[in-house]
């Protein structure tokens, strides 16, 4: 699993690097250090977090993540059908990220 979480974050880094939108870029970027603290306490046994401090995903972070789906759901159209991947090179990394996401 943790490896599935560093692969998200790296194609989200490709998306980013691809050319997206600032604000959508800078709020990736939070969502992959929160990866980052996801992978750390994936990869760190149950019993080793009593001695060592591990960041830990929160509810907080999942609100977050709900609050943003919501606001960048609410400026689009009603979706009709299904959207097949492509588009630009970084709405593609988007898409494959999704996917990564999912298996994750």
């Amino acid at each position: 699993a943790y490896g599935t979480v560093d692969e998200l974050s790296s194609v989200l880094g490709a998306a980013i690097a691809a050319g997206l939108d600032g604000r959508l870029a800078s709020t990736l970027e939070r969502i992959q250090n929160d990866l980052f603290n996801l992978g750390s306490d994936l990869c760190i046994l149950e019993e080793d977090k009593e001695r060592m401090q591990v960041p830990v995903v929160e509810e907080r972070h999942v609100l977050a993540l709900e609050t943003l789906m919501d606001e960048l759901s609410a400026v689009l159209p009603p979706l009709d059908n299904f959207i097949l991947p492509g588009g630009t090179p970084g709405a593609a990394h988007l898409h494959v990220a999704r996917t990564v996401c999912r298996r994750a």
